[in-house]
């Protein structure tokens, strides 16, 4: 009976185990401000301009219609943000946050093997 490397229990498997995975150290966190001024898609345009230059910020939602904004973002201080927004004159006031799980799709992992050596918390089909 031949080997098949492709398969858990074999080098393949094995050699995964012993590479590194790549990702960020810091988790996505959504922030939702509310921006009293902020209610037409010109305002929309200037901040996703402007926000979008900032390093981490990974995405932004607009609710104009209750002038709310959520910001999703690998930042550990926000200062960046609310100096953007207050140069812009559109002074945000913080409504909240909560930490978002990152999730990743890995191709041909399919046995508890290539789980464990990484730690992951996944459900292995």
């Amino acid at each position: 009976m031949t080997q098949n490397n492709d398969s858990c229990g074999t080098n393949a498997c094995e050699s995964l185990s012993r590479e590194p995975l790549v990702g960020s150290a810091q988790p996505i966190t959504n922030t939702v401000f509310h921006i009293e001024k902020m209610d037409c898609p010109s305002e929309e345009r200037q901040i996703r301009q402007r926000l979008g230059q900032i390093a981490s910020v990974e995405s932004l939602a607009f609710d104009l219609a209750q002038h709310k904004l959520t910001v999703s973002h690998r930042l550990h201080d926000l200062g960046p943000v609310t100096a953007a927004l207050i140069e812009l004159g559109l002074p945000p006031t913080p409504q909240g946050r909560a930490t978002r799980a990152d999730r990743f799709h890995v191709p041909r992992m399919d046995c508890r093997n290539e789980v464990a050596p990484h730690d992951l918390h996944v459900d292995v089909p």
